[in-house]
């Protein structure tokens, strides 16, 4: 039988992805692109086009993934969080 659990509270590190970004496909690894955010190449993997608008969501340097604008906002705020 399915039973309910109450999930943990989190906070997401993600990057909205912006009109003037480059977002490249990777040639070593299949559903992987890049993407220069900061100065820096992050790859991630993604299984739809990426569009102006949706998130690459962080979660380690070796979980990096592509997130449609509906969902991430359907599960998060929109609201970015100050680190200062």
């Amino acid at each position: 039988m399915f039973k309910k659990y109450q999930s943990r509270p989190v906070v997401r590190t993600a990057y909205e992805v912006k009109d003037c970004d480059l977002i490249v496909e990777a040639l070593h690894e299949k559903s992987t692109s890049a993407i220069n955010i900061g100065g820096e190449v992050v790859f991630f993997k993604h299984y739809e086009p990426v569009t102006t608008g949706d998130f690459i969501v962080y979660l380690s340097s070796d979980d990096v993934y592509h997130c449609r604008r509906e969902v991430f906002l359907e599960r998060n705020d929109s609201r970015p969080i100050d680190d200062d």
